[in-house]
């Protein structure tokens, strides 16, 4: 898997609460905010990169935590 495939396998959970989007990635502790869903999301995928970025240039891409496995599709239906 290439460090590209990585990326988008984090899943990002959205809330919506007092006219604003908060979205983050719990794995890699990362969270941004905006009144705008589109506006949030590419803030997220910034800090996502600059984190990624950064492990890469200390050789420690391969330290950060993975993505999580997604629930089993069952488990949405009980």
């Amino acid at each position: 898997m290439t460090d590209d495939e990585r990326l988008h396998r984090y899943t990002i959970h959205v809330t919506y609460r007092g006219g604003m989007y908060s979205l983050h990635i719990p794995e890699l502790l990362l969270a941004a905010r905006a009144t705008d869903l589109h506006d949030g999301y590419e803030r997220l995928r910034k800090r996502q990169q600059e984190l990624v970025d950064f492990a890469r240039s200390m050789d420690a891409l391969d330290e950060l935590p993975p993505p999580a496995k997604p629930p089993a599709l069952g488990s949405f239906f009980r």
